[in-house]
């Protein structure tokens, strides 16, 4: 049992449940007057800036996809040109992130309640940051799609990390 200065936090083995309970003005503190559900003290209370600060930093991280998207779009004409590639065959190779997001936030999601959301997240940072990095190195269409999938893969799991630790 852990107690603070008004609430104390119990758990209840029986219904599998945590539970907040307000402290009695007794004196030996063993009289519990009130039951509360942790769920409704989230509900009802105000965020701190603690919670702020977590929200912002993941509202930062969630905008890292849309920058990786802009950057290959503004690079994908002189690409194709460079290469000499249709940009249509192109555009499908650029499009295969989606196919690793979606790799990576059924592998990585899943991970993220095993393994813990910080460590999944900067797990999937460092695989997405490898992945935008060795695209820089693609000579040909085949590398630019393996790197593709890779970043997104990384992406996927870092969108499935963050939105779960944001809710």
């Amino acid at each position: 049992m852990v107690c603070q200065e008004i609430l104390c936090l119990t758990y209840d083995p029986f219904w599998k449940e945590s539970y907040f309970y307000e402290r009695s003005t007794e004196h030996n503190g063993k009289n519990y007057t009130a039951m509360k559900d942790p769920r409704e003290i989230l509900d009802t209370a105000p965020m701190g800036r603690l919670q702020i600060m977590v929200v912002g930093i993941m509202c930062v991280l969630n905008a890292i996809d849309g920058f990786d998207v802009l950057s290959i779009s503004f690079a994908a004409p002189d690409i194709a040109r460079e290469w000499g590639v249709d940009r249509a065959a192109l555009g499908i190779v650029l499009s295969m992130e989606l196919v690793g997001m979606t790799i990576g936030s059924i592998a990585l999601g899943g991970i993220a309640d095993r393994l813990g959301r910080r460590k999944t997240m900067l797990i999937c940072m460092t695989i997405m940051a490898l992945g935008m990095l060795i695209t820089t190195t693609a000579s040909g269409i085949n590398e630019l799609l393996v790197y593709r999938v890779l970043t997104g893969i990384g992406l996927g799991g870092l969108l499935a990390a963050i939105t779960a630790q944001t809710a």
